[in-house]
């Protein structure tokens, strides 16, 4: 994680420091200087050469834990007062030991003999190593042999703390954070920034300045994923993770002048930001053109951000809330020996990348969406007047889901793609009008994608290459068409519940499906065999 200049050089200067400070290292070393006296077993028959070996390294070994322990604490600060403190505490507790022997030295502690023998011990001089009794050279050599060890130990500490500080600049200490997540942003929330653009308050590519909607954000929810650069390294901003909206297709090319949610930190309102390249509020404030923004905290990662008091931008700020949600898995053994996790819902197998490989009958990033039902169709709930018996009049067969090539269905926003469809020669083709049934953020839509998608060739592979790079903010304008009608908001699957629906040409001018009158659309399976078994709240019609 990123830390600030301050604490890079508070660092610095606490390692060296606490090797200095180390008596115990220290005076372990001087071993190296002074000879065994055998003398001394006149006054400690125990005190023999081996103990005396033994007892100067097990004093080094106790001194480089408590050095190893200060380094832990120093290596994790993030503030310099705390580091201080924690350094401190760490010293305090290694000098223990010393403090133990001061006290029984003044005669605080009443154990028979312990004063007589911490008095003893102030007798015990071990013999230095001089000139006179040992040659120039010999003592030259335990001198660097001293130096050594302790230089050594100096530069182990530094090339550790050094590792680390490369890391943290390339990012590297980020790969063990959560890289993907589900984002959702704040629900009818809209900004009226097109109408800059017509304006030319804003400059924005033309196909921008011909929009009459309102930018609505939940068009931007759905996965996000930490960028990278080339080299496969983490993008940083401000020190932090950048994180970018992703396609069907795995990546965030949406297309020409159609860019992704980005989330990033914005260091000068200490807080995370979402943003669109090219939208902006029209001010020229230094706010890293955030539309949606965070309380302020100094979390270095989007899974430790707040999701609740969020303020939005709409023309005028309002707050909301962000839901964020990591949407990695964990591999966890089951009793048969499969790798089934509670991270992809015990539906699929975790993958090493930490992705979902959902079984059969199940879909989404983390396997919580059954997938058995193949085709529907619109349940007639009422009476010809309903929309559902009016929709199978106009569009007789049914919607059927749209699979890519390896027989997976195709994932949009998190969810399933249906188009209309009718049987021909025992095969089912995309059928004329070509209807489409998919979610979009935060609803769903009905949607005619006649003009949109390529009458010619293989119409199903058509679809999925237009979806892979779908994005609801940008394609239905860019096609220079509408969804035909449009849900109420809901994170519900569309198959288990009935829905509010309006035409949208009425939501446009009243999304809220509270006031104003609507239609109540329900489906129904039509399977010809029961795939879905595992869906308990599904019935096959």
């Amino acid at each position: 994680p990123y830390i600030p200049g301050e604490v890079f050089f508070a660092q610095f200067f606490a390692i060296l420091i606490s090797l200095f400070v180390s008596d115990d290292v220290v005076a372990s070393l001087d071993v190296f200087l002074v000879n065994y006296d055998k003398d001394i077993q006149g006054k400690l028959p125990g005190a023999t050469f081996v103990k005396w070996i033994l007892s100067n390294l097990f004093r080094f070994l106790e001194g480089m834990l408590g050095i190893l322990v200060a380094f832990v604490f120093i290596v994790q600060s993030e503030d310099v007062l705390y580091l201080f403190l924690d350094f401190s505490a760490v010293q305090f507790v290694s000098e223990l030991d010393n403090v133990g022997y001061y006290i029984a030295d003044k005669g605080y502690i009443s154990f028979s003999g312990v004063e007589e023998l911490t008095e003893s011990m102030k007798d015990v001089k071990m013999r230095q190593v001089n000139n006179q009794r040992t040659a120039k050279k010999s003592m030259k050599r335990r001198k660097m042999l001293q130096l050594l060890v302790f230089y050594l130990t100096m530069v182990g500490l530094y090339s550790v703390w050094g590792v680390m500080k490369v890391n943290q600049f390339k990012g590297n200490l980020y790969e063990h954070e959560c890289q993907k997540f589900m984002i959702k942003l704040p629900t009818r929330k809209k900004y009226m920034f097109f109408n800059k653009c017509r304006n030319g308050e804003q400059s924005c590519p033309e196909s921008w300045k011909s929009r009459e909607s309102s930018l609505q954000y939940t068009d931007f929810n759905g996965l996000y994923e930490k960028m990278v650069d080339t080299d496969g390294n983490i993008e940083l901003y401000n020190n932090r993770p950048l994180y970018r909206q992703i396609s069907s297709k795995g990546n965030s090319d949406f297309g020409l002048n159609s860019p992704p949610g980005i989330i990033k930190y914005c260091e000068q309102l200490e807080s995370w930001v979402f943003s669109i390249k090219g939208v902006s509020k029209g001010a020229n404030a230094n706010d890293c053109s955030w539309l949606v923004k965070s309380p302020e905290t100094e979390v270095l990662t989007l899974n430790h951000v707040p999701e609740g008091d969020w303020q939005v931008w709409t023309g005028a700020i309002v707050e909301g809330d962000v839901d964020i949600t990591c949407v990695e898995c964990k591999d966890t053994e089951r009793a048969d020996g499969q790798t089934f996790d509670v991270g992809c819902n015990y539906h699929g197998e975790c993958n090493s990348d930490k992705t979902c490989t959902c079984e059969e009958g199940f879909a989404g990033t983390t396997c919580s969406m059954c997938s058995g039902c193949t085709r529907f169709k619109f349940e007639d709930r009422v009476n010809e007047d309903d929309l559902g018996a009016m929709l199978n009049s106009q569009y007789p067969g049914n919607f059927k889901r749209l699979d890519k090539d390896d027989g997976h269905p195709l994932e949009l926003y998190d969810n399933l793609v249906y188009y209309h469809a009718i049987k021909k020669d025992g095969e089912w083709i995309a059928a004329d009008p070509l209807f489409t049934f998919f979610y979009w953020g935060d609803q769903y839509v009905l949607w005619n994608l006649q003009n949109a998608v390529h009458t010619f060739g293989d119409r199903r592979k058509n679809l999925i290459e237009f979806f892979e790079t779908f994005h609801s903010a940008w394609d239905f304008q860019k096609e220079k068409s509408e969804p035909r009608y449009v849900s109420q908001d809901t994170d519900d699957r569309w198959d288990q519940t009935p829905l509010k629906w309006r035409l949208f040409t009425e939501y446009e001018k009243n999304s809220d499906f509270s006031i104003g009158q609507y239609h109540e659309l329900a489906f129904r399976c039509v399977e010809e065999e029961a795939t879905f078994d595992q869906c308990p709240y599904r019935q096959n019609v």
